[in-house]
Order: structure tokens, then sequence, then C-alpha cells
């Protein structure tokens, strides 16, 4: 919810959005997959596949999280002291 200046209403939607989205794409992935595996398990392309799909998941998941400089919006809030820090001897 911090991370985007989400109010509780908009974190539940977007949440459920979301989850509703990974829910579908791990179901498609896991279909083609299994189909996929079902046709061509034995051969040598299999594991080179594998690993240029996992690269190449990777790569999007880097790209898509990235803090692009377009991103006008700036977080709004405010950290807050939750307790005295010389009580405990760090950060003095």
């Amino acid at each position: 919810m911090t991370m985007y200046d989400w109010s509780n209403e908009q974190a539940v939607k977007y949440y459920g959005l979301i989850t509703l989205g990974q829910g579908g794409v791990t179901f498609l992935g896991n279909l083609v997959l299994f189909l996929w595996l079902s046709q061509y398990i034995g051969k040598r392309n299999l594991e080179r596949f594998a690993v240029i799909f996992g690269l190449s998941m990777m790569i999007f998941f880097y790209f898509l999280t990235f803090p692009w400089p377009f991103w006008d919006e700036k977080l709004t809030y405010s950290i807050k002291q939750l307790f005295d820090r010389s009580v405990y001897g760090i950060c003095e």
C-alpha cells in the first residue's frame, strides 16, 4: 500500500486483480508447458527451451518492476520513528 500510495480499498481491489492475473498466467503457463512436455519429452531442446524461457521471464520481470524515469507520481508518506534509538545504542 505504501509503495503505490493506495488507500485500503484500492489495495484490496488491485491486489485482487494482480492475484487474478498471476493465477491466469500460471495456469496458462503450466498448461502450455504440460502440453509441450508431453510431446517433446526426452529431447535435448527441452533443456535449452527451459533455460531461455526462464531467463526471458526474469528479464521481463526486471523491466516490469524497473523504476522508470517517466513515472511522475511521488509517494506521500513520512517515516515514523517507532522507538527511541538512543535506548538501544544504534545510529548514534
